[in-house]
């Protein structure tokens, strides 16, 4: 690996750092069962995992233009989900703070609308698609957040996506 890609790597590992924050604060709240917490835990690991596919495949391609214009959309994206979340800290369906806009969502959506504007429909930015859903569906079914959290975080990472990401 280049020291240019080793470099890009570590940003992008600071940046997502950031926006792991919740998951530090991992409980199902008010559903105790196990289908709950296989949904929680599903959710989470695919919200990782959808922005490193979406880098893995920049770097694999050697699309560094790419890779800027997705680390930009993901940056913008963890911004303008954190400014709202700090300032309105609405409570959330399970008591907690920091409700509104979820973040789960927005960094899944930038990262599978950004695979899909960049490389185009392909089975796996449609599954990247549908992985994002899933994650969305997941906060709400597991009292993270409410329906309305789900929307602004999809809006929040379209509009991250399609600003910052250009056809290839």
């Amino acid at each position: 690996m280049k020291k240019s890609h080793v470099r890009i790597f570590y940003i992008f590992m600071m940046m997502m750092s950031l926006s792991f924050h919740t998951l530090s604060h991992k409980t199902c709240p008010k559903k105790n069962v196990i289908l709950s917490k296989t949904i929680e835990y599903s959710g989470d690991t695919l919200q990782i995992i959808l922005p490193f596919l979406s880098l893995s495949h920049t770097l694999l391609l050697r699309d560094s233009i790419g890779t800027y214009q997705l680390c930009s959309a993901i940056a913008s994206s963890i911004i303008a989900t954190w400014i709202p979340k700090i300032s309105i800290n609405q409570k959330r369906p399970n008591g907690g703070n920091k409700s509104m806009p979820s973040g789960h969502t927005s960094l899944s959506f930038v990262s599978s609308i950004f695979f899909l504007i960049r490389y185009g429909v392909t089975t796996l930015s449609l599954t990247m698609k549908n992985m994002a859903s899933f994650v969305a569906l997941s906060r709400m079914y597991t009292q993270w957040h409410y329906c309305m959290d789900i929307i602004i975080g999809f809006f929040i990472g379209l509009m991250s996506a399609l600003f910052w990401t250009k056809k290839k």
